[in-house]
């Protein structure tokens, strides 16, 4: 069988209304910013969802390195055209030195859910 008929759906078959209750619609987050605290002791992360304006959802942003990862979860509010999330601090000392880390940032709400696809990625010693 194709991968695509696995679920019961093909691609050029469109969803019925009865097959969309009960999944969220899909959206892309994406981390729009990243540096150090004005104290240097933390690694502050933005990001937000461009394609729709809603209150009541959440954010969490993972940073991902070899061998672990360090997740905080914010909330999310409307902006005048997107929704954005509430800032992430994670202190540095949760972080390794020395080795290439990125970060991902995930939405869900009520009626919306996604993951951003391609986080930046940085190393401890080159944040400003």
């Amino acid at each position: 069988t194709k991968p695509e008929e696995r679920d019961g759906r093909s691609p050029d078959k469109p969803a019925g209304p009865g097959e969309q209750r009960g999944s969220k619609r899909a959206v892309t987050p994406i981390v729009s910013g990243y540096g150090l605290s004005g104290d240097r002791q933390r690694l502050q992360i933005d990001g937000g969802v461009n394609a729709i304006v809603e209150n009541g959802g959440s954010c969490t942003f993972t940073v991902y390195w070899s061998g672990g990862q360090v997740s905080r979860q914010t909330s999310a509010s409307a902006g005048p055209s997107s929704t954005n999330c509430r800032m992430a601090e994670i202190p540095l000392s949760e972080l390794p030195s020395g080795t290439d880390m990125s970060i991902k940032v995930a939405y869900s709400s009520g009626v919306y859910a996604g993951e951003s696809t391609n986080g930046p990625s940085f190393r401890k010693e080159g944040l400003r």
